[in-house]
Formats: C-alpha cells, sequence, structure tokens
C-alpha cells in the first residue's frame, strides 16, 4: 500500500507525528513537497497511491485526474473542505472524502449498491466486509488516531465478503430497500 502526502512545501508531514507503526506494517509514504508541473506529472507521481493526503488545494483531483487513478480508495483534506477535490467524481468511483466520517457514510449510503459504515474499531472493519459486504470504509480523523485508523485500513483492505447464504440473503434485502 501507498499514501502520498502533497503539497508539503514546508517539510514538515513527516515530523509532525511518529509514523513508525505505519512503516512497520510495510506501508510506502511518498511526500510530496512541490506542486506537480501538470496533470500528467500527478497522475504519474501518484499512479500506485490508494490514499492521498492533500496539505492544500494547490494538486486538483478533477474527473479527468481520478480516472487515471484507479488504486484511488481516499482522499483527506486537512481542512473542512478543499476546493480542488472533485467531489461528483469521488462519489461516483467511491472514494471517500470527509473531515468526520459521518458525513462520508451518510452521503455515500444514499448512493444505490454503496453500503459504507463509519468504523473505529477492527473487529468492525473486517466484520462489516465479510459479512455485509461493506464497501466503502468512512474514518473519523478527529475520533480515531494515525496507528488506529491504518489497522482499520488494513483490516478493511484485507477482508473479503463470505459469500454464506444468510449474508446473501442479507445483502439481497438490503439491495430490496434500494428499490423503493
Amino acid at each position: 500500500m501507498r499514501v502520498s502526502i502533497l503539497d508539503d512545501y514546508q517539510g514538515v508531514a513527516l515530523d509532525m507525528a511518529d509514523w513508525s507503526a505505519v512503516r512497520g506494517r510495510g506501508i510506502d509514504i511518498a511526500v510530496e513537497r512541490f506542486p506537480f508541473a501538470d496533470e500528467d506529472a500527478a497522475v504519474r507521481a501518484l499512479a500506485d497511491s490508494e490514499i492521498v493526503c492533500a496539505m492544500r488545494e494547490r494538486t486538483p483531483f478533477l474527473k479527468s485526474t481520478v480516472d487515471r487513478l484507479p488504486k484511488l480508495k481516499l482522499l483527506i483534506t486537512t481542512g473542512m473542505r478543499n476546493a480542488s477535490f472533485d467531489l461528483a467524481t469521488a462519489k461516483q468511483r467511491g472514494i471517500a472524502v470527509c473531515g468526520s466520517g459521518v458525513g462520508a457514510a451518510v452521503c455515500a449510503n444514499k448512493i444505490a449498491g454503496v453500503r459504507a459504515a463509519l468504523i473505529e474499531d477492527h473487529f468492525s472493519a473486517r466484520q462489516g466486509v465479510e459479512d455485509d459486504h461493506m464497501n466503502i470504509i468512512c474514518l473519523g480523523g478527529r475520533i480515531v488516531g494515525a496507528e488506529l485508523a491504518w489497522d482499520l485500513v488494513e483490516a478493511f483492505l484485507a477482508a473479503e465478503f463470505s459469500q454464506a447464504e444468510r449474508h446473501l440473503r442479507r445483502l439481497g434485502k438490503v439491495a430490496a430497500l434500494e428499490h423503493r
């Protein structure tokens, strides 16, 4: 897994937290200190990133950019909003964008086929996928710390839907509610 931190022109991102737990899990952290020359440069640099944290609004995530980043799963911003994110495209791709996690979960679950949950513990991150076929994890940056957040994301990404008959029946009932 790769995480990219963007627009860290002062070079402080890696000094602001203890990243040893993240690196200890084999997660690559890439820090981009300067703005990208153009969209192609951004796509080249972020091609392997599943998570992108934008510290400022210098890197636009337009539809054309997001469409060229198939591994992207989560966009994080350091402020309450980020005008450079194409939120409609992020929503369409199932990429969660939020500060608290609550709004992302509420909004995401309005889309047919989305099964999003605000997750705060390891068991729910795994069980939500295995039993309920959760396909979007929402995290509250003000609720869970960095180490727990990594644990939750790893559990979510490693889990697989069980295909158990009772879980398939439950999923069918949820799908029926979407068509009411």
